[in-house]
């Protein structure tokens, strides 16, 4: 398994490669925004946050190219206009399928993936936001865009509501 620490705006971001990975092939890309634990200037901690670590770590076979940047400010929304570059920049990536890109978030990381997939649907072949909220209002910018969205009850951090 390849993974390759990058650069783009103000922060860093990691890009694991499958193990079959081919140049010249076109796969498809998995964006993961981590929770207001994996903030800083380490990238480390978001080899070791938990979404990463068992892709990379116990999913040998994991097909995706991942994508995961690190919040080193207070919040994603912090980053967002380098977040929508970074879409940008994986969307147009050599490596990508541009029918099958997904975002997925925990927590602040799943509070980011719904607005930047509210603000770029387009890109965006579903995405997965866990125990994050949303802006209700523009829930309808998602109509083509599926969700799977995860939250448990006893979240004392995230209201479920």
């Amino acid at each position: 398994m390849k993974i390759e620490i990058n650069k783009l705006g103000n922060f860093e971001f990691l890009v694991r490669y499958p193990n079959q990975y081919k140049e010249g092939e076109k796969y498809p890309v998995i964006l993961m925004l981590h929770g207001a634990g994996g903030r800083g200037r380490d990238m480390q901690m978001i080899i070791k946050d938990n979404p990463f670590f068992v892709i990379t770590e116990q999913m040998e076979e994991f097909p995706f190219i991942t994508v995961a940047p690190q919040c080193n400010l207070n919040n994603w929304f912090d980053h967002f206009e380098s977040l929508r570059e970074l879409v940008r920049w994986v969307a147009d990536a050599p490596f990508t399928d541009p029918e099958r890109i997904y975002g997925a978030g925990m927590s602040m990381g799943g509070y980011g993936i719904w607005q930047l997939a509210q603000s770029m649907p387009k890109y965006f072949a579903a995405i997965v936001p866990i125990c994050g909220g949303g802006m209700a209002w523009n829930a309808g910018r998602l109509a083509n865009v599926p969700v799977w969205a995860h939250h448990g009850d006893s979240d004392r951090a995230v209201d479920p509501q």
